[in-house]
């Protein structure tokens, strides 16, 4: 469901639109409804909104101004503006903020059903193509977001704390899983064999979960459930092909288990004693699984450091800059200690690493990406206690209150890095007002610092240091809200 907010200043339109359709049926949620912009304004900022019907003609703030204030906030939110006014230059207007949908009043209820299918069809495509690129992206991180899984999952405590970081980015199973054990394969036949197991596989509609891994003499093939007939058929066609290709008898054994923790904890625990591990890719391409930081102790810095509010910046750099590592080892290494420190519950924790990811992958020095991994590792929520969110979020308001941007989803989305309902939620919890409520008091206590110093010539000044842009009207519709006082009066009569 898309979630909508209907904004006008007359109660009887704002109820006439309300009931005028069946809005679930078509997608949407209404969760809100506004009588001017000024509180349409405050709601944005406090709410994950996806669709606003605005009139044009309000009192403070009119619905054009809205729009222009509302999108510097969040650029996704979209709009349906109703007006009486068919003027082609309040058309234009709208269309350059990226309003798409401009309907004369009195409104046509099919007019606004089919604006608001179009909307959600379109953010629906876009969705679509998100995910096709998100699964793309993936795709071509397989392999060392595979590498990253086993170092953990090796040098963990508990392999099932492991599996839960990477279940979902990897698509594993919680159960219903098999391992099969080829032994006694030289260096120079490895390849030979995983194509022919590869094919084998296909052909039996066996789903394959994890890349070849690959130790001295022995190749471990995680695979989906292999029923004992299943097995018995491998066993024998991998007798038969070896024979007829002049390789020696290889040794063919299957594991079964419950669960994937029990499985693999079995496996790590075979191979932790070899001293070089490899995923094959089906190329041919072998990853070696080694982690150049020496883990425990430097992650245990890491964490530290963390929980402490340290700069983790100088145990991070000798990892990066004394080593004399290449720059795709360097990308590795930034992946490894990502995921290390972070979940993969859910698709918005899956886009987050798939943007950090897109980052550290398009990079091309390692300055660079430590630059990134830094910033991530200081917004990491599994690091940070959620405790800490809202005082992070207060300090981060304080020092950008000149910003026009700021607002509950924004600040969720692009520095705290946790949902926006959950955010809203806990702020008025621990603070007992609404974000919107709270940012207009800093925003205003900061104006009347400010006119102090100023003299009554320089209130467009003061409006954009408090952040109202270029937009010293609205400013003083706020201000003379809150104080009784417009911006000229209270400085007057200081």
């Amino acid at each position: 469901m898309l979630r909508l907010m209907i904004v006008d200043d007359e109660e009887i339109i704002r109820n006439a639109i309300a009931s005028l359709i069946d809005y679930p049926s078509i997608g949407y949620e209404l969760v809100a409804t506004a009588r001017n912009g000024i509180e349409a304004y405050n709601i944005i900022c406090d709410e994950y909104l996806d669709v606003v019907i605005t009139d044009i003609r309000m009192p403070g703030l009119n619905g054009l101004e809205l729009v222009e204030r509302a999108v510097k906030t969040d650029e996704k939110l979209e709009f349906v503006i109703l007006s009486g006014y068919s003027e082609f230059e309040y058309a234009k207007q709208a269309m350059r903020f990226g309003v798409k949908h401009y309907i004369l009043k009195p409104t046509d209820r099919n007019q606004l059903i089919e604006a608001l299918v179009d909307i959600r069809q379109k953010r629906e495509e876009r969705i679509q193509k998100s995910l096709a690129e998100r699964a793309l992206m993936l795709k071509t991180l397989q392999y060392p977001i595979e590498r990253a899984f086993l170092i953990e999952g090796l040098q963990s405590s508990s392999v099932a704390n492991a599996i839960s970081k990477y279940q979902e980015v990897l698509n594993l199973p919680d159960k219903e899983c098999s391992a099969l054990f080829c032994h006694f394969i030289e260096e120079k036949d490895r390849m030979k064999v995983i194509l022919h197991m590869n094919a084998l596989f296909e052909s039996l509609g066996v789903r394959r979960l994890l890349s070849t891994i690959a130790v001295t003499g022995s190749l471990i093939f995680v695979t989906s459930f292999l029923s004992v007939a299943v097995q018995e058929k491998i066993k024998e066609n991998v007798r038969e092909w070896s024979e007829d290709v002049g390789i020696l008898e290889i040794g063919v054994v299957a594991m079964q288990e419950d669960t994937l923790d029990l499985l693999l904890e079995k496996i790590f625990h075979k191979i932790s004693r070899y001293r070089e591990i490899c995923l094959v890719a089906q190329e041919g391409t072998s990853y070696k699984v080694q982690n150049k930081i020496n883990t425990d102790w430097q992650m245990e810095k890491l964490q530290h450091a963390l929980e402490e509010g340290d700069d983790v910046s100088d145990i991070l750099e000798p990892i990066f800059t004394k080593n004399g590592i290449e720059i795709t080892e360097a990308k590795n290494i930034a992946l490894d200690i990502y995921m290390h420190f972070n979940g993969m519950n859910g698709l918005e924790s899956i886009e987050e690493a798939c943007d950090f990811f897109r980052e550290i992958y398009s990079s091309e020095e390692e300055s660079e990406i430590q630059r990134q991994l830094c910033s991530v590792l200081k917004k990491s929520d599994s690091v940070n206690e959620k405790k800490n969110n809202i005082r992070l979020l207060k300090e981060y308001v304080k020092g950008h209150l000149d910003s026009e941007t700021l607002s509950l989803k924004w600040l969720a989305e692009n520095y705290l890095f946790v949902n926006v309902q959950y955010l809203s939620r806990q702020f008025v919890k621990e603070e007992g007002e609404r974000f919107s409520d709270y940012l207009t008091r800093k925003r205003m206590e900061e104006a009347k610092r400010l006119m102090g110093i100023y003299r009554q010539d320089r209130i467009k000044d003061i409006a954009k240091a408090v952040g109202f842009g270029n937009n010293p009207q609205y400013f003083s519709q706020v201000f003379k809200k809150y104080t009784g006082y417009s911006p000229k009066e209270y400085m007057e009569k200081r």
